[in-house]
């Protein structure tokens, strides 16, 4: 069919947090400004609920595309356990009344955005999220279709797991640069410039990165190492201790969120992402755009682009050894001369998977495909707002009869949804006479107390876990983590969210259960 076919197409793009700009919402407004470019009329809301400052990158973005936005409440979650079904039911019918004014052929939103997806099935309008990592602890319970039924995803690994567990249909799109060309400065093994890029916590694994170009460096590396990404978190603040401390300052530096990425990368001859857990990054194809040599750990979709000493470097695990001994054959690989063929086969690799034309052309193909497809998808019987509210009146009802009770209110709406689904299971062991526990003596941890007040009145908590803190919390006797590893008979709330995962680690090896042994009511470190 001719690509007339898109002239008047109108997407309504829901986007992130007004107060947050990630890589998720850049590359949905990257896709957004893409179809823009074939003509297509684009309409974008902004959410407020997490409080009504906009972030400058946002504002910049919009005001540099000549692009406008409204703000409306609505929530998101780039998971299944936090969907807020307070938010839903006190913001769906605005929203909706909105969108129906609007009148788009298409609903493109960031993450799990549930007021999206039911107010497109009511108003007859398909809805696509894009979406990334997930694990399977998340789907413990089996959920009503509230999912959208079309997904774009950065990657096919990830795109596979969420087919698996909520039936959508996808399509792989990567992430899209704008300008591709090779290496303008040659490699120089006398001084290799290294760069780190992205917000710095845990899960980016920068520390190890990090410990691993300070050997490199005792080993004979000669460089340095920049870091570019927000920091101004207890994180990142270990990071530059131990580079204090064991002084690398003049090899490794800290340089914040950097808004002239371009130079970075023009100056820059390898870039190092070493993450636990991700998707596919954006920083991976900006830099071999630029036709730097890739350092990257092998997790989601990043081994369906880097081919190992080919177009990049894959690491064999996540320890600083493993970062050190790369970046030693990349030296070697430099002083070979044969450093110009990876950065070659970057670009080509770039120009393949990142280019704009080739990106706009699968999006909008998606975009034409979902809206044939859809003529079959309304024909299914699906879940509505009205199931929703009715399925859900007698929780939500509780909720707001008790909303006074919460110390933040908006932390225990997110929480409201998944108590829903975990509370038969908690019941049971109330009936058991099983001893709980709260993981987690600080904010949500006061937070967690308080769900458990309001859901479960008749649950006597037997105390509070907490590795650093002493004492008494909310009236209730400390203890150290040893207290519940080993005995059966105890049920865990995780109270809190930096370090939630080595918790849930640390409980899963002690021989316990998600979703059965433990349950997460702080908001999911995600």
């Amino acid at each position: 069919m001719s690509e007339e076919r898109y002239l008047n197409l109108t997407v309504l793009y829901f986007l992130d947090y007004g107060q947050e700009y990630g890589g998720a919402v850049h590359t949905l407004v990257h896709q957004a400004l893409l179809a823009k470019r074939h003509g297509v009329k684009l309409f974008f809301f902004l959410s407020s609920h997490s409080g009504k400052n906009i972030s400058s990158q946002f504002t910049d973005l919009f005001y540099k595309y000549n692009l406008e936005f409204e703000v409306f409440d609505f929530s998101i979650s780039s998971q299944p356990e936090d969907i807020d079904i307070i938010c839903i039911d006190e913001n769906y019918d605005v929203i909706k009344k909105r969108i129906s004014e609007i009148k788009p052929d298409l609903i493109h939103s960031v993450q799990l955005n549930i007021i999206a997806e039911l107010a497109g099935r009511e108003l007859g309008i398909p809805h696509i999220m894009n979406i990334y990592p997930l694990t399977n602890d998340f789907f413990a319970t089996e959920y009503v279709d509230v999912f959208p039924h079309y997904m774009i995803c950065d990657s096919y690994y990830w795109g596979e797991q969420w087919k698996e567990h909520i039936g959508v249909q996808y399509t792989c799109i990567r992430t899209v640069v704008e300008k591709i060309s090779k290496k303008k400065k040659p490699f120089n093994p006398g001084n290799m410039k290294c760069v780190i890029v992205g917000s710095i916590y845990s899960l980016k694994n920068q520390l190890e990165v990090i410990k691993g170009f300070a050997e490199a460096i005792n080993r004979g590396v000669v460089g340095t190492l920049d870091v570019y990404g927000d920091d101004g978190n207890t994180y990142a603040t270990i990071c530059k201790e131990f580079v204090k401390e064991y002084g690398y300052s003049d090899y490794i530096r800290f340089n914040g969120f950097c808004n002239e990425m371009e130079k970075v990368y023009d100056d820059a001859d390898v870039l190092i992402c070493g993450s636990v857990r991700e998707s596919y990054p954006n920083v991976i194809s900006e830099a071999m755009s630029h036709g730097l040599i890739i350092i990257s750990t092998s997790v989601g979709g990043i081994p369906e682009i880097i081919d190992d000493e080919n177009n990049g470097y894959l690491t064999t695990g996540f320890s600083c050894e493993c970062f050190s001994e790369i970046l030693l054959k990349v030296k070697k690989t430099i002083e070979e001369g044969k450093a110009e063929d990876i950065s070659r086969n970057a670009v080509y690799t770039a120009e393949e998977n990142h280019s704009w034309k080739r990106i706009q052309k699968k999006l909008l193909d998606y975009y034409y495909f979902v809206l044939t497809d859809r003529v079959k998808d309304v024909k299914k019987h699906r879940y509505s707002i009205y199931d929703l509210r009715k399925d859900f009146f007698e929780i939500i009802t509780v909720y707001k009869e008790n909303k006074y009770r919460f110390t933040e209110p908006r932390v225990a709406s997110s929480k409201v949804w998944y108590i829903a689904y975990y509370r038969q299971r908690i019941n049971r062991a109330i009936s058991e006479g099983k001893r709980f526990y709260v993981w987690g003596a600080g904010r949500y941890g006061k937070t967690t107390i308080e769900l458990i007040n309001v859901f479960f009145p008749t649950l006597i908590i037997t105390g509070i876990i907490d590795t650093f803190v002493n004492g008494t919390f909310c009236g209730f006797e400390i203890f150290r983590p040893d207290s519940c590893f080993h005995d059966d008979e105890c049920i865990v709330f995780i109270g809190l969210a930096n370090g939630q995962w080595d918790v849930v680690d640390k409980l899963k090896k002690s021989g316990k259960v998600y979703g059965a042994d433990f349950f997460v009511l702080a908001p999911r470190e995600w």
